[in-house]
């Protein structure tokens, strides 16, 4: 009896991933930015927990979820299914042939203690709301220049910046600037409490 063969990975397709955006945002250019977030914050919840690529992770996470949405499934809170979905891929990774190798004498490095756990995620709420406090235009200029893809950064910020009509000078300048500006709101949160936060 011949085995049989080994089962496709599933791949999120441009309808449902369509589909996807009109769930996040019934606004088509809102849906993108809210996406854009939510990667990024996936993305950081894995390089938390020291995960070998973070971007790949996260991509899995929305692989998993566009299954979910073309199998008809109803999801309420989308933000937080993806949460659970994450903490699914994560576990799933401790067990896998990838997973986090630690030294006998540091056995504790592998989980993080509950109180950094909860600083973590206090840092990523924090993340999360001052990213919103940014323009639009703003946040795609940090994802496009801190994104991974299949080219080099540095021949992909010099397309970026040319689209920009820039100088890679000018654009590593408004870079930094809104890096210092989304840092400084994240310690202002982190300080004060995401009601008492003042616009950026």
């Amino acid at each position: 009896m011949s085995a049989s063969p080994p089962r496709k990975p599933w791949v999120l397709t441009r309808e449902t991933f369509d589909q996807l955006l009109v769930r996040l945002h019934p606004d088509r250019d809102r849906a993108g930015e809210v996406y854009e977030l939510l990667r990024l914050k996936l993305v950081e919840f894995f390089k938390a927990r020291a995960c070998l690529a973070p971007e790949d992770r996260a991509d899995e996470v929305f692989n998993r979820l566009g299954r979910r949405i073309a199998e008809g499934e109803v999801i309420e809170n989308l933000p937080g299914y993806c949460y659970g979905v994450a903490r699914r891929v994560w576990l799933e990774s401790l067990k896998g042939p990838d997973a986090r190798r630690v030294p006998f004498e540091e056995p504790a490095a592998a989980w993080p203690a509950p109180e950094e756990a909860l600083e973590e995620r206090a840092r990523l709420e924090c993340l999360e709301q001052c990213l919103r406090r940014l323009a639009p235009d703003e946040v795609r200029l940090l994802f496009d220049y801190c994104a991974d893809g299949e080219r080099p950064r540095k021949e992909a910020r010099r397309e970026q910046a040319e689209r920009m009509r820039i100088s890679m000078t000018n654009l590593r300048l408004r870079v930094h600037r809104t890096k210092l500006r989304l840092e400084a709101c994240v310690t202002e949160c982190r300080e004060q409490g995401p009601k008492k936060l003042k616009y950026i």
